[in-house]
């Protein structure tokens, strides 16, 4: 690797699959996109191009003294990962100036300026935050630490029918988790939801799919309470009602889900779930009620 990029970046990054090879782009590529530009484009950029193109961190990703978690790198690749689909997903971007990076998993992008060299974030909603003075800048603040796939993080709360044992609480009517979320992120779901979701949060932290829901959390160990009607709770102190709706629910069971797919519990519900959604704060709580009828 370059001057100024980690050299240990190329033991971090993987693969989005493992029957995808890394899809590196041409000096060719490189030169006709970077053509023209206010700058040449930093050299540990072009690097990560020609040798990478569009990948995901190998481990969790965050920047250091920030709550953000990275997941994709950018690419010239011609993928809903690379350059051209995040600057169409986003336009922002587009107009100013900024080539997409990185993401994290909360659908913020960070893009690299071609007018002055610097790095924004640019949040769901549109808005766009300084960062880094340089490109090298971001990458001196990426700590990576391996995955912790063991269910050990599970334990038990003092909520009803909670188990003093570290491992999934299988089907349950009410009880709870403290639970230290991959990604800050809690999945709220269908138990066979095929691919984990992971898309663009709104204001709240809050993404939604025709399945699932997606709840940016707290950095920290929270507390997950999962009832169903029958058995919810008649008072809620302490926490607000931040979303009700109603979500498919082919198995019977929604389930709250890792970004990793391990469920830490479940309950039984109709087809068509209706699912009601508290929270201590807004957003990130530590506090999560959610009701199935």
């Amino acid at each position: 690797m370059t001057a100024g990029f980690p050299e240990r970046l190329a033991e971090w990054l993987d693969t989005f699959d493992d029957a995808v090879e890394f899809a590196p782009a041409t000096p060719v590529q490189v030169e006709r996109f970077s053509s023209g530009w206010e700058r040449p484009a930093p050299e540990s950029l072009t690097q990560l191009w020609l040798e990478f193109g569009s990948c995901r961190f190998d481990g969790e990703a965050t920047l250091l003294g920030t709550s953000f978690v990275l997941h994709t790198i950018h690419g010239l690749d011609d993928t809903e990962h690379g350059i051209a689909a995040t600057r169409q997903r986003q336009p922002v971007l587009e107009r100013a100036g900024l080539i997409p990076v990185v993401d994290d998993a909360g659908g913020t992008e960070f893009g690299w300026s071609r007018r002055d060299g610097s790095v924004v974030a640019v949040r769901p909603d549109g808005r766009i935050e300084p960062l880094f003075e340089s490109i090298e800048q971001l990458w001196d603040q990426v700590s990576v630490r391996e995955w912790d796939t063991s269910q050990a993080a599970v334990s038990a709360a003092a909520e009803p029918d909670a188990v003093d044992e570290p491992e999934p609480l299988g089907q349950v009517t009410f009880a709870a988790v403290r639970h230290e979320f991959g990604h800050h992120l809690c999945i709220i779901t269908d138990t066979d939801p095929g691919e984990v979701y992971q898309g663009s949060l709104d204001e709240r932290g809050l993404g939604r799919t025709d399945s699932a829901l997606s709840l940016a959390t707290a950095d920290r160990e929270v507390t997950v309470t999962l009832a169903t009607q029958a058995q919810a709770p008649a008072e809620t102190p302490g926490v607000q009602l931040v979303w009700e709706g109603k979500r498919d629910a082919p198995t019977g069971e929604i389930g709250v889900m890792t970004t990793n797919g391990l469920i830490l519990m479940y309950c039984p519900s109709p087809p068509r779930a209706r699912i009601r959604l508290w929270v201590n704060e807004i957003p990130e709580p530590d506090r999560i009620l959610v009701v199935v009828g």
